[in-house]
């Protein structure tokens, strides 16, 4: 059997001399091929890939700061202020729209000598569209007497109100704002104190066409700030309703609801003790109320019930506990109905990292708290700088 196997073998792999010769280069020639696949192959897959790796991370990278950077400029969201285009930084233009090879552009234009004595000058830049020229137009006020010199900058020349601050118009009740909020306007102080002055003595704006003939508004300055005035409906109730009521009445008067106690709450026909406990709470928390319809947020109050005391009451929202909101602590904005813990949140980190604002406007802008949300807070707030 062994002999068997051993023929079997030998007749398998006999082989001419001439095959034998063939086969024994064709071993060698495999075996490079093998090891040229090796060496080729697998070395510049491994580099192939780490590079493909790379490539696709950095354009990754690009294509969100590109991103990033058009949603700077990006003209759908620019909100428009006045400004002074001889004297407006590179970050004011950024915020107008402007690009920022455009803004570099500008401020070039002017460091060589440019001057802007009209909003035509500034039109004919020619970095200066006449689309965003004309979107523009209405914002532009340029300083007058001729001195275009560097502008002041001192604290000591925005207190007195000869160098308005940009960007500073706001929401407002005439009948309501303070001095403070007046000279952010654009009010010189001898202005702002006659319009308080007006306002103690017994005048009430009804209407936004009674501001407008206070001799303290011009009519410039009544054009730029009609679209940001908002009264309050039931300004002047207090002094209708006292018409409307005679002697006979139960109650002397209408009751002021910021100075108003449990016991003067109680005596209005419509509120009972439970409901005069949870007005003063919440009082508490707000401040102070601005306004008469701010009683529907007040939990149990019915809209039978808010009708019923509605003509015996009236608010005098100069009594409100205002928050510096560039200084307050967490504590004393924690509680405030109107401040929810995520936008509490993000208004704290941004004033650690970034420091304070000028108005409610830079809130809305930096996308803090909404529209909605300013016009609540509006009343609430004052920003005092240091």
């Amino acid at each position: 059997m062994k002999e068997r196997l051993k023929a079997l073998l030998k007749a398998w792999t006999a082989c001419s001399g001439r095959e034998g010769r063939r086969i024994l280069l064709l071993i060698p020639l495999l075996v490079l091929i093998a090891l040229l696949f090796l060496w080729q192959g697998k070395p510049r897959f491994e580099r192939s890939f780490t590079m493909y790796g790379d490539r696709a991370l950095d354009s990754s990278y690009r294509a969100k700061n590109s991103r990033a950077r058009a949603a700077e400029y990006r003209t759908d969201s620019v909100r428009p202020f006045l400004f002074d285009p001889n004297t407006v930084d590179r970050d004011g233009l950024l915020r107008l729209g402007f690009s920022p090879k455009q803004a570099d552009g500008i401020v070039h234009y002017r460091q060589a000598g440019a001057v802007f004595r009209t909003a035509a000058d500034f039109a004919r830049c020619r970095m200066v569209s006449d689309r965003k020229f004309r979107e523009l137009s209405p914002y532009i006020a340029i300083r007058a007497g001729g001195n275009f010199s560097k502008p002041e900058t001192g604290t000591d020349s925005v207190r007195e109100g000869r160098i308005p601050v940009q960007d500073s118009l706001f929401l407002f009740d005439p009948n309501t704002i303070d001095r403070d909020g007046l000279l952010r306007l654009g009010f010189s102080p001898k202005q702002a104190d006659g319009i308080v002055h007006y306002r103690q003595a017994g005048a009430v704006f009804r209407t936004a066409a009674d501001f407008a003939r206070c001799r303290m508004v011009s009519a410039d300055r009544y054009r730029k700030l009609e679209p940001y005035i908002r009264i309050d409906s039931v300004v002047g109730r207090r002094e209708e309703l006292l018409e409307k009521r005679g002697a006979s009445d139960s109650v002397s008067g209408p009751v002021e609801l910021n100075g108003a106690d449990s016991a003067a709450l109680v005596a209005v026909r419509g509120i009972g003790p439970l409901t005069a406990g949870r007005i003063v709470r919440y009082r508490e928390r707000l401040g102070g109320f601005a306004r008469i319809g701010q009683l529907r947020e007040i939990e149990g109050m019915t809209d039978e019930n808010y009708r019923r005391i509605l003509q015996q009451i009236w608010v005098d929202s100069s009594k409100i506990q205002k928050i510096d909101i560039n200084f307050a602590l967490p504590l004393q904005l924690r509680d405030h109905p109107y401040l929810p813990e995520r936008v509490l949140n993000r208004l704290l980190k941004y004033r650690q990292l970034k420091g304070g604002w000028r108005s409610i406007r830079d809130l809305t802008e930096q996308h803090i708290i909404s529209e909605q949300q300013a016009e609540k807070l509006s009343p609430y707030l004052c920003f005092r700088v240091q």
